[in-house]
């Protein structure tokens, strides 16, 4: 599979307008600027401990301007949706897709904006009911069994339930958190055996960090050195907290 995009969607055909034709790079996928969003801001609150006040604050101010830009840049209006990234002539590729999800994670979505994200992952063409697709099924170039333009990944469903305990979104967080539910019914009821995505990889530890915050939401904290587990999903599940 040939490689060609720097977001986590690295596959060459996995970023597509809204026609389905192809994105030529450079690329600014959204979760991108989400991420480094989040690590100037993790950078700064840790510097600012560590005694380092000057470059903490010009990390934050840095952090601040640019979550500003982005939702500036990358909000669509009339879709109540971020676009999936801005092309090489910082046009918005304005495809329905997963990407957005992970903004929710990091916190560079304005919290005005947070619940129509969650809400637009959940729809129909996006919400298969054991996992949020990575392309919109109206998507023209939507094909459940290609790599990143269309199949689940639950290695997402992770960074979604996290950011939506991050903004309250417990309804939607609910939502995803029944996936492993609906995904054992689905083996217990289906007629003939299922069909596989065709490249599917062996399992790898990485897949597995979907699991804490699928089921708890979980928040780390650097001065107190401390992992929460936040019971949103089950009541029976108590509040536990590590140091």
């Amino acid at each position: 599979m040939k490689r060609s995009n720097q977001g986590w969607k690295d596959s060459g055909d996995a970023i597509v307008y809204e026609d389905g034709t192809q994105v030529d790079p450079p690329i600014s996928t959204c979760e991108e600027q989400a991420f480094v969003y989040a690590a100037k801001l993790r950078m700064s609150e840790m510097l600012w401990f560590m005694g380092d006040r000057d470059v903490a604050q010009r990390m934050f101010h840095e952090a601040a301007e640019l979550k500003k830009r982005f939702n500036d840049r990358f909000w669509m209006p009339d879709k109540k949706f971020f676009a999936l990234g801005l092309d090489a002539k910082r046009r918005q590729i304005r495809s329905i897709s997963s990407n957005p999800g992970h903004l929710l994670a990091s916190g560079i979505v304005y919290k005005d904006l947070a619940r129509n994200v969650a809400r637009r992952l959940l729809q129909p063409d996006m919400f298969s009911g054991w996992g949020v697709r990575t392309l919109s099924s109206d998507h023209p170039a939507y094909d459940p069994y290609s790599y990143h333009r269309g199949a689940v990944w639950p290695v997402e469903h992770g960074s979604f339930a996290m950011g939506m305990m991050r903004f309250g979104l417990i309804e939607e967080l609910h939502t995803i958190g029944r996936m492993p539910e609906q995904i054992v019914h689905l083996w217990a009821v289906a007629p003939k055996p299922l069909s596989f995505f065709p490249a599917q990889r062996s399992w790898q530890s990485w897949r597995f960090r979907t699991a804490s915050p699928l089921f708890l939401g979980s928040g780390t904290n650097a001065r107190s050195s401390s992992l929460s587990l936040l019971s949103a999903l089950s009541p029976a599940l108590p509040r536990c907290r590590w140091h």
